[in-house]
């Protein structure tokens, strides 16, 4: 595809607060009822690291994507993150990611982000539905500044 690291760089975002355990009879109960699935699921997985393990140079890849993601978080948010519903918590820009194109596009949802796209290729001017959302997230303007060459 010809992507950058950058490209593919992302931030955790809505990642569960408590993570629930499951007792190794349970997931034996489920292997049991689950058999073929399973069968299928360990033969693909082989399949995917033995090529994976034919990659030159894959796992420095991964590396690397790792160590962006992390400095992307350091800029963007500085370790901040806001309890929201269901056990979740959300990402809190920094100063810097207030202000940063790429730190409040990956911040957004994708659904919202979505949203905007189709409002601006449609040539809508005001994002009424996404005016009272709270937190710091990309703007209708945002994506006609980038389209035109006016963005961060």
């Amino acid at each position: 595809m010809c992507w950058k690291l950058h490209d593919v760089a992302y931030l955790k975002s809505l990642e569960s607060i408590a993570k629930p355990t499951v007792s190794e009879a349970t997931k034996q109960k489920v292997l049991d009822i689950q058999r073929i699935d399973a069968k299928i699921y360990e033969y693909y997985k082989r399949i995917f690291w033995d090529n994976v393990n034919k990659e030159d140079g894959i796992m420095e890849e991964v590396e690397e994507l790792q160590r962006i993601n992390k400095e992307m978080a350091e800029k963007c948010i500085g370790g901040k993150t806001r309890a929201r519903n269901m056990g979740a918590y959300e990402l809190v820009l920094s100063p810097f990611g207030k202000t940063n194109f790429t730190c409040k596009a990956m911040a957004m949802r994708v659904l919202k982000f979505g949203q905007l796209i189709q409002m601006r290729d449609q040539g809508l001017r005001e994002d009424p539905d996404l005016a009272n959302i709270e937190g710091d997230y990309l703007t209708l303007q945002d994506l006609y500044d980038l389209r035109y060459g006016k963005g961060s």
